[in-house]
């Protein structure tokens, strides 16, 4: 009997957020922006993630998330937009007048009030803010642009290539195997990047090149992995 996860379909959301999952951020998908008058909506996040300072998966051997979280050393909130294939940001993020960001801090609610005007305007301009010692807030781009083709109108914005997102994600699972194998509870999505996880757990290579072409990503142009 086919095991139903296999008839998952996956896509670029789904990586990026079992990318984030996985480096410890407590996620929320398809994160609806209302806006202030009757029937207006603004936009909306592909995955909202947000990672205490002091998080560790294993008290005696914490796993190592991603260098870039790690280098952080405070709590990470992550506004990500994921694209299959090399484009930029959606447009409306930089729109100031419609007040977009600030309303995404506003849901967060890890930003005080008196700062949503000035963590906005820095991340309207470059992608980034660091409004507090302990507070990183960032809008994130995962996509597929091995050769570099889509400028991102945000350029202190963190950008994570979805063919290094797939290996962080087999790399964990490799590592940590025993550990993971016990999955009953997570979403269908998870469990179809497990299995196929587990069709090509002898080859990074393999795995990310199945994982590309299960999101619909071309593969024909595909660099080495320029993170972990």
């Amino acid at each position: 009997m086919l095991d139903k996860w296999m008839t998952t379909n996956l896509d670029a959301e789904d990586i990026a957020y079992w990318y984030l999952r996985l480096n410890g951020f407590l996620c929320l998908r398809n994160f609806l922006v209302h806006g202030d008058r009757r029937g207006e909506i603004r936009t909306d996040i592909d995955v909202v993630g947000v990672r205490m300072k002091h998080r560790r998966e294993h008290l005696k051997d914490p796993m190592r998330d991603a260098e870039w979280v790690e280098d952080a050393k405070r709590t990470i909130v992550v506004f990500c937009d994921a694209k299959t294939n090399a484009r930029d940001f959606n447009a409306a993020w930089t729109l100031h007048q419609r007040y977009i960001l600030e309303s995404f801090l506003a849901l967060v609610g890890a930003v005080p009030e008196n700062l949503w005007a000035q963590t906005a305007r820095e991340l309207y301009e470059t992608g980034r803010s660091e409004p507090s010692p302990d507070v990183l807030v960032t809008v994130l781009l995962v996509n597929h642009d091995p050769r570099g083709q889509a400028p991102t109108r945000l350029r202190s914005a963190q950008v994570i290539q979805l063919a290094d997102a797939f290996r962080f994600v087999h790399r964990r699972f490799n590592k940590y195997r025993q550990i993971k194998r016990e999955n009953s509870q997570w979403e269908a999505s998870g469990h179809a990047l497990w299995n196929l996880f587990e069709k090509h757990r002898r080859s990074e290579d393999a795995f990310v090149i199945a994982g590309l072409r299960a999101i619909g990503s071309d593969t024909t142009r595909l660099l080495p992995s320029s993170a972990s």
